[in-house]
This record gives C-alpha cells, sequence and structure tokens, in this order.
C-alpha cells in the first residue's frame, strides 16, 4: 500500500514489489488512497469512507505492508477513527494490525539487501515514521548491510514538506530545505535514503539545489 508511492515513484515502488516477492506471497490489491490528503484538510466523512473501503479489501491479508510513511502510520491508526462504531470497530482494529512500514517488515523477517554497494548512504527520518511510527532503527540497519551508512546531523528535524506545507509556505519550507541540504552535504554522504515520496520530493529539490553533490532514493531502490 502506498498511492503516493505507485503515482510519483513508480519505478521505487516496483522495487518495493520485487523486495517483497522474494519474502513472501503477494497479493495485489486495488487498494484506493489511504485518506490521510483528505483528513489533513478536514474531510473526515471522505476519509471515513476510504477507510472502509481499504478495512474490506484487505480482510484476506495477512499483512499489509506500505513503502510510504504517511500511508503506513494512517493505517495503523486508522482503527482509533471507528472506536466508536460498533460495525466496523472490530474490523479496523484488526485491519490496523496488520499495517507495517516495508523496514518494520524486511526486518521483522530477516531479509537480506540484494547486493552490496561501494556508495556511502546517509537517513532521512519521515516525521510519519519516527514520530507516528517509533521506526528509526530498522531502515538504518538495512542501509548499514548494504554499503557504507554515516549519520547525519539533525536526520530527524523536518525536510520542509510537510503534506502541502511546502505549497502553502514555499518561503519558510525552503529555509528548513535549506538546512536539511547542508547537513546531508556535510555528511559527506554519496546518496541520502529515506522512506516517504513528500520527503522524497523535498530531498531531490535539496539535491538539485546542491549541484547534483548527492543523490536523494527511496529505500527500496537502495536496499
Amino acid at each position: 500500500h502506498g498511492c503516493g508511492m505507485r503515482m510519483m515513484f513508480p519505478g521505487a515502488a516496483s522495487e518495493t514489489l520485487a523486495i517483497l516477492e522474494t519474502t513472501t506471497r503477494v497479493l495485489r490489491k486495488d487498494n484506493v488512497c489511504c485518506g490521510l490528503p483528505h483528513l489533513a484538510h478536514g474531510l473526515r466523512d471522505d476519509f471515513l469512507a476510504l477507510a472502509r473501503k481499504n478495512i474490506r479489501l484487505y480482510e484476506d491479508a495477512d499483512l499489509i505492508v506500505s513503502d510510504c510513511a504517511s500511508c503506513g502510520g494512517t493505517l495503523k491508526h486508522t482503527a482509533s477513527f471507528f472506536a466508536d462504531d460498533p460495525q466496523w470497530k472490530e474490523r479496523a482494529e484488526a485491519f490496523s494490525r496488520k499495517a507495517m512500514d516495508l523496514t518494520e517488515y524486511l526486518t521483522a523477517v530477516g531479509y537480506t539487501p540484494r547486493r552490496k554497494v561501494e556508495a556511502s548512504f546517509t537517513y532521512h527520518d519521515p516525521c510519519h515514521l519516527l514520530r507516528g511510527q517509533g521506526i528509526r532503527k530498522q531502515p538504518r540497519d538495512l542501509l548499514k548491510a548494504t554499503g557504507r551508512f554515516v549519520e547525519m546531523e539533525g536526520a530527524d528535524t523536518c525536510c520542509g514538506g510537510a503534506g502541502s506545507f511546502n505549497v502553502d509556505y514555499p518561503t519558510i519550507s525552503g529555509k528548513i530545505l535549506e538546512g536539511k541540504r547542508k547537513n546531508i552535504e556535510k555528511s559527506g554522504a554519496d546518496i541520502v535514503v529515506t522512506g516517504c515520496p513528500g520527503c522524497l520530493i523535498q530531498l531531490a529539490k535539496a539535491a538539485k539545489a546542491g549541484g547534483g553533490k548527492f543523490r536523494a532514493m527511496h529505500i527500496s531502490q537502495v536496499i
């Protein structure tokens, strides 16, 4: 599950699928949006309608793996929006229990990266992954098993994306991103890796602004 990844970074989404198929049987669901954009803009009823569709769609799945931090966090917290709904409460709880981030799942099943590379990596923590799901160690361990990992200063600070914040407040967003760019460059890493399409858009902007001193990639493209 990860509509943003499929639409904005289809190559990375294909890599995610290829990785998952080395570990388990994948049910290719034609899912709808997790509903976070609707919820963020106050469209609660639209969010709940989308959530119900996804709950029904995934009832025959054992796990729901997402390569988008924002989608994954939303799926894990979907049950809380049905706590007072007797018709959907149990189904929503079962749904949210199945949700896992890609790196969380791969670490749990003992996944070994497909190749070792000479490149050096640093990692940007998506807010919805670190703060929303408490996932910090897993992506770093996977990167350490792939190449040389370098921790950057302020890895857990926002990149200025924050949903539509970069659209609504481009000047402030740009200043935040500039700080992130400087920290990436200070790390000396060849590639900055993340697990969120919104963050990836921002980091790609930073790479371009910095004259190509580093590249920005989704973790599924690396491991």
